[in-house]
């Protein structure tokens, strides 16, 4: 904690007051850092009354909640939407939520409900990682990501200075044919504090997961598992990667306090039950299988980084996914967008008009056939 405060006391002294290095010593000397971090906590005890911290997980009595994410992932724009299982207590499309993706740079902005595809390569950083690994926790905080989509993308990609490599494509999915190995490293979108360069896009804990082509290791023979050096990753794996975002977000938000609340039965854990893809009716079947392929990569990814499941273990097989300590999410791609987005409104008019789905099916079903 006290190095915490000397650096950041440092780093902020040097560059908004411009201090000298007798000046900074004479400081460091009187403590100064630790006044002013004293006086920030004294302020926010006075102004603001610190809540009630309670740590929740699954019991008897509260026992995780299923959730189904809708995915439509589209060559310009992207929407997702989160539905939960409520058991008796469903009350038609009143335990849903559109997928909300927040920056993670300025985390007080979240997109609109249809944003963006755009995708940038970008590290998340949550303060002073050396620090957290001092402390013995150098997992302390893990976001299972390199990539940005959404406002926060577009942004980044307008503010971009370097010229060095590509740091991001405008829609994944566009290409998701593309399985050529890309001619120049990738870049991340943010210029190095020290070198004022671009780093390549390589940050743990997804590196140690991969390989340079972004095909992740566990799907590799074991002489053949080498981490990212060069990340020259092909344009279709960067769909994994924009889909390792989307699933990071859709995790954070379905157990967020939020959330919780406006669904019900906050002390109750959330869980991805299955990942549904709506996608068009004349994409290619090889396509579809390459979306399908990419989806399963994701999860494994993710699952990995957050350490649910053995890292050098495969991640194909159904016995090989009983063995992750959080379910594994079943991946459907059965539905195209125009018959989703019918079958909603169908659904809805029968709700809201009949008041309930099975009347409105069995009035227009036609009758069982009589046996002769």
């Amino acid at each position: 904690m006290d190095g915490w405060l000397r650096e950041t006391f440092t780093q902020f002294a040097t560059r908004e007051e411009e201090r000298t290095e007798r000046e900074l010593a004479a400081a460091m000397k009187a403590f100064e850092y630790q006044a002013h971090y004293l006086n920030i906590l004294e302020l926010i005890g006075n102004q603001l009354a610190v809540p009630e911290v309670k740590i929740v997980t699954a019991t008897l009595q509260s026992p995780p909640i299923d959730v189904d994410l809708v995915l439509d992932v589209g060559n310009t724009h992207t929407c997702g939407v989160l539905i939960e299982d409520h058991g008796e207590e469903n009350d038609g499309l009143r335990q849903t939520a559109e997928l909300q993706i927040r920056s993670l740079s300025e985390p007080q902005l979240i997109n609109d409900a249809m944003f963006t595809s755009r995708l940038e390569f970008s590290e998340a950083k949550f303060g002073k990682q050396h620090f957290s690994v001092e402390s013995g926790r150098d997992d302390a905080f893990i976001w299972p990501s390199i990539a940005r989509v959404g406002d926060e993308a577009r942004r980044m990609a307008c503010a971009r200075l370097g010229t060095e490599g590509a740091s991001g494509i405008s829609s994944p999915r566009r290409y998701l044919w593309d399985v050529t190995p890309a001619s120049q490293d990738w870049r991340f979108s943010q210029m190095g504090v020290k070198t004022q360069r671009e780093p390549l896009a390589t940050a743990f804990p997804l590196m140690n997961l991969m390989n340079d082509d972004g095909q992740p290791l566990y799907a590799l023979p074991m002489d053949e598992r080498l981490p990212v050096f060069s990340p020259q990753y092909s344009r279709s794996s960067l769909m994994t990667l924009m889909l390792c975002e989307l699933l990071s977000q859709a995790l954070m938000q379905i157990n967020s306090i939020g959330s919780r609340q406006s669904m019900g039965h906050p002390t109750s854990p959330r869980q991805l039950r299955n990942l549904i893809l709506t996608l068009p009716s004349a994409m290619p079947k090889p396509e579809r299988e390459l979306f399908r392929q990419r989806m399963q990569e994701a999860v494994g990814l993710v699952w990995k980084a957050m350490d649910w499941h053995p890292t050098d273990e495969g991640f194909t097989l159904e016995r090989d996914k009983k063995k992750s300590i959080v379910p594994v999410p079943d991946v459907q791609m059965e539905w195209d967008e125009a018959t989703c987005g019918q079958l909603v409104w169908l659904y809805n008019e029968a709700l809201v008009k009949l008041r309930r789905a099975n009347r409105g099916a069995s009035l227009k079903a036609s009758p069982a056939p009589t046996a002769p």
